[in-house]
């Protein structure tokens, strides 16, 4: 639908010619103001303008100058009610198309104007194009002819070193080729070598003749390799970085990396393919001694990482060993001079406790007849005492000491349990050591941290002969056992105190312990890492991994011993760990000996 931009500053006219044209099939853009038409256009073009010549705020002089000069096709008719000529004039000289005057006494003439200016844009454009068209081709052929004939000049001179540098190029190819340093080779679909380079003798030693015309399988040590060649050859256009292995004519096997690409007839039926192969032998080796190299280089960075942990982890244990062991030595002198004075006190009370009764006897025997004033001073006395609870105090007086005496000789426990856990050994010394007193030692230094998640059942063997051991090392496994256990427990927040079992025994030459518990038990995945350096379920921060992987490193390196667990989720962990009697067998420590 074409449409008409009306542009007039009275309202009436406006509205009577747009009505008028919108019933004759016209869409129309009616506006009072010029600056708002021009605005208008820059959002939506028109096809034809009809603009009012004498309007307050512009002019349609005005606006038919911007109309030409930013819409130079744009069909213009203007129209006034002067009745003037020389507006007329005016207005067809500043650039409209036709003119009309006001008022419109016939609007049927509008559609015929309309398209008469219309018809001549379409003429005005065309012949604008043609013309358009016309110079550029003129400057193209201008142009073609200038750029071809200096092109054939430049091709006449040209021609000549060309002939001259053919001549020189061809043979610089053959030396080239002669002197490739890898193999240049061409073959047919189905693997019949047509051409090769001469290097293919100075690489896999055949002479050029001999390989010409032969099944290129004859060279290759897998003739599964040239099946996989050909088939990405049928897919792909070529294959770059193809890894093979090539005979030598010695019989020695050699690296080679293949670069191949097809060559089609003008049909485009693969003629051949063609390519280039690279010995990478050296290459290949250096790479299998770098991997080499870096993984001895891997496994010693994580025994130094793993040494430096357990050095770590042990430097800790030793110097909480060493405080256990300055602490019970510090405790052992009050706590042995306040024991000695408490014996003396306990001694004193006994003899008074015999005055007060012999002085109660005393009193009895005073009455009020004999001695009235004696008698008024022991019910004094009397009442004192029973305001004092004299009684009480002579009756309770036994069980205090009793208990004190258990108190103390509970310290004294405490601090020789110490002494013995924080014993301090050379990594290497070993010493005849009971593993029941290990196990009631450990005990006592891990009490606080069971005693409120579990009670203890323990299953000791009487009778268990020593084994030849570190005892430091030996304590810190226990601890490190029990303590997980507690921990274990702990993290399930029931309400009843779970359980933990400690049995030991001896089978054959070997002492064994078994602590188990009744904790959330150990996931089938995790069983065969439990061992390992670094791992650990707890949540980050609460543990290093490094406790078990210690212990096991003690008790089988260090001690050529056994150790194991068991469990399932739900129904606790047990570790059992061996230790051999004989201490010949301490000597021959087998690593990696019984871990799962």
């Amino acid at each position: 639908m074409m449409k008409i931009l009306l542009i007039d500053d009275e309202l009436p006219v406006l509205g009577l010619v747009s009505r008028f044209l919108e019933n004759a099939g016209y869409r129309v853009a009616a506006f009072q103001d010029g600056n708002e038409a021009l605005r208008s256009l820059d959002h939506e073009p028109a096809d034809v303008a009809m603009v009012g010549l004498f309007m307050p705020d512009v002019s349609g002089f005005e606006i038919i100058e911007v109309l030409c000069r930013n819409w130079p096709q744009l069909p213009i008719i203007a129209f006034s009610g002067t009745n003037r000529l020389t507006d007329a004039v005016k207005a067809m000289r500043t650039g409209a198309w036709d003119f009309l005057e006001k008022p419109f006494v016939d609007l049927a003439v509008l559609p015929n104007i309309i398209q008469r200016v219309s018809e001549r844009a379409v003429l005005m454009r065309e012949h604008i194009r043609r013309d358009e068209e016309l110079r550029a081709r003129k400057e193209f052929l201008e142009a073609e002819v200038a750029r071809r004939t200096r092109a054939l000049q430049e091709s006449n001179r040209a021609l000549q070193e060309s002939n001259r540098a053919l001549h020189e190029s061809r043979q610089r190819l053959k030396d080239i080729f002669d002197n490739l340093a890898d193999v240049f080779f061409q073959i047919e679909p189905g693997g019949r070598i047509l051409s090769v380079s001469p290097s293919v003798t100075r690489r896999l030693g055949y002479a050029v003749e001999v390989v010409l015309g032969t099944d290129v399988r004859r060279l290759v040590v897998r003739e599964a390799d040239v099946g996989r060649l050909l088939h990405r050859l049928e897919i792909r256009r070529s294959v770059d970085g193809f890894e093979l292995q090539l005979r030598h004519l010695d019989g020695r096997p050699l690296d080679y990396s293949i670069n191949v690409h097809r060559v089609r007839d003008s049909q485009g039926k693969v003629r051949f393919f063609e390519g280039m192969g690279r010995d990478i032998s050296d290459r290949k080796r250096r790479e299998e001694e770098i991997q080499q190299a870096n993984r001895q280089l891997s496994e010693v960075l994580s025994q130094l990482q793993q040494a430096h942990s357990q050095m770590v982890q042990q430097e800790k244990l030793a110097s909480i060993g060493q405080l256990a062991a300055g602490v019970a030595h510090e405790l052992n002198t009050p706590v042995g001079f306040v024991s000695s004075n408490f014996e003396s006190m306990r001694g004193y009370m006994m003899k008074i406790k015999v005055l007060v009764e012999q002085y109660r006897d005393f009193r009895a025997m005073v009455s009020a007849d004999q001695c009235p004033e004696l008698a008024a001073v022991a019910a004094c006395v009397r009442t004192a005492e029973e305001h004092a609870h004299l009684d009480f105090i002579i009756d309770d007086i036994d069980d205090l000491f009793r208990e004190s005496a258990e108190g103390f000789e509970r310290i004294t426990t405490i601090v020789t349990k110490l002494r013995e856990f924080s014993r301090v050994e050379q990594p290497g010394e070993k010493t005849p050591y009971n593993l029941n007193d290990a196990i009631e030692t450990t005990l006592v230094v891990a009490r606080n941290e069971y005693k409120y998640v579990a009670v203890v059942e323990k299953r000791l063997a009487s009778g268990l002969p020593e084994v030849w051991c570190n005892a430091g090392q030996i304590n810190q496994v226990l601890l490190n056992i029990i303590v997980n256990a507690a921990q274990a427990i702990r993290g399930q927040h029931r309400e009843a105190p779970g359980t933990i079992t400690i049995v030991t025994g001896r089978e054959g030459h070997t002492v064994f312990c078994r602590i188990a518990d009744d904790g959330p038990g150990i996931p089938p995945e995790n069983l065969g890492r439990v061992f390992d350096p670094f791992f650990t379920t707890k949540p980050v921060g609460e543990g290093t991994g490094l406790g078990l992987n210690i212990s096991y490193d003690i008790i089988v390196n260090k001690h050529g011993g056994e150790i194991s667990v068991a469990g399932e989720p739900g129904r606790g962990a047990e570790f059992t760990f061996r230790l051999p009697v004989d201490p010949e067998a301490m000597d021959r420590v087998t690593p990696e000996k019984g871990r799962r």
